[in-house]
Parts: C-alpha cells; structure tokens; sequence
C-alpha cells in the first residue's frame, strides 16, 4: 500500500466505550461483523485483498484479531514458565 487515504467517515474519530467483559450480544454482534470484514476485505474494485505481514506488524495484527475472537494475550503466556518463547517463535531482534 503505498498512499494512506483518508476517510472523511466521523466515526474514525469516536472514542469507544469501555468494554465489559462478557460482551453484550451488540458488541458480540459488532465484533463478529469486523472480523468478518477483515476475513473478506476488498480493495475498491471488489478485488480480495490478502495482506502478508512480517515482523511488529505482523504481532500487531494477531494481537488485534486475537482480541476480536475473544483471546487475550495472557492466554498465549506459558503458565509453567510465562518467560519462555513459544516453540515456534521467531526473532524479529
């Protein structure tokens, strides 16, 4: 993606309201559209938009769709020994 596009959509520039935890069935509804939208993005000619991503973008990105399907990130720490990487870790150092 080489341009950044802004969005003249107001509700780009709302604050969200805390989050409660079990989610309401809206928010649970809400969540579940945006995850569907990330499964199926487009590009403007309709055309699927698949992203590789690498690195910090890459761990964001996961952290992001982690929280949509309802993992938390201490979820994913080793409980014997929570300093450990995982098996499959890759350094992006």
């Amino acid at each position: 993606m080489k341009d950044i596009v802004k969005e003249d959509n107001e509700m780009l520039y709302k604050k969200t309201k805390p989050l409660e935890i079990p989610l309401s069935d809206n928010d649970f509804t809400l969540l579940n559209n945006m995850m569907i939208f990330l499964k199926n993005s487009q590009n403007l000619y309709g055309e699927e938009k698949i992203l590789k991503l690498k690195g910090h973008a890459s761990i964001v990105a996961q952290h992001e769709i982690d929280h949509l399907n309802g993992i938390m990130f201490f979820e994913r720490i080793d409980k014997i020994n929570p300093l450990a990487p995982p098996n499959n870790a890759n350094s992006i150092y």
